[in-house]
């Protein structure tokens, strides 16, 4: 008889470790699992950030006090092409280029922003260079863009 129940406790405790092996396993993998599922969702949600910008934008609001979009920028309105990171465009006067990065609602633009430098007689590009320096945030409702300086409104775009 004593052979008997040494052989049973030996057996249970063979498949007790071999049961908690298999438990401590499926933690594991489920902990990968839901690793992978949480960095897949926020890398689809950088892209989506960074391709809802992407587009030829024209300015339709600039935050300037008292005078409106056609005394700031008396020769044309400025202009941004968003593709994937690169940037091109218009001040008004002077063509602009180079990178942007998003992350969220955050937007850097340069660090190396280069820019033509034709002489624009009675136009305030430093008005709109200043501004632009300063965004940091963006919003996106409809068809506009939306650039801040942290919860506030410097300019809007609009899609073309």
């Amino acid at each position: 008889m004593g052979k008997v129940r040494s052989f049973d406790r030996t057996f249970n405790s063979y498949w007790a470790r071999i049961l908690y092996s298999i438990k401590k396993n499926q933690m594991k993998f489920l902990s990968v699992m839901i690793a992978t599922a949480t960095l897949l969702v926020s890398c689809s949600t950088s892209r989506k950030a960074a391709n809802e910008v992407n587009g030829d934008w024209e300015l339709v609001m600039f935050s300037a006090g008292s005078k409106t979009l056609s005394e700031i920028f008396t020769m044309k309105k400025p202009e941004l092409q968003l593709e994937n990171g690169r940037l091109s465009g218009s001040t008004g006067c002077n063509r602009i280029n180079g990178t942007y990065s998003v992350s969220g609602n955050g937007i850097q633009f340069g660090p190396n922003l280069a820019m033509t430098k034709m002489g624009c007689p009675n136009y305030d590009e430093n008005t709109f260079l200043d501004a632009f320096n300063k965004v940091n945030h963006y919003q996106i409702k409809g068809n506009d863009l939306m650039l801040m300086q942290d919860s506030t409104l410097l300019m809007t775009f609009s899609k073309k």
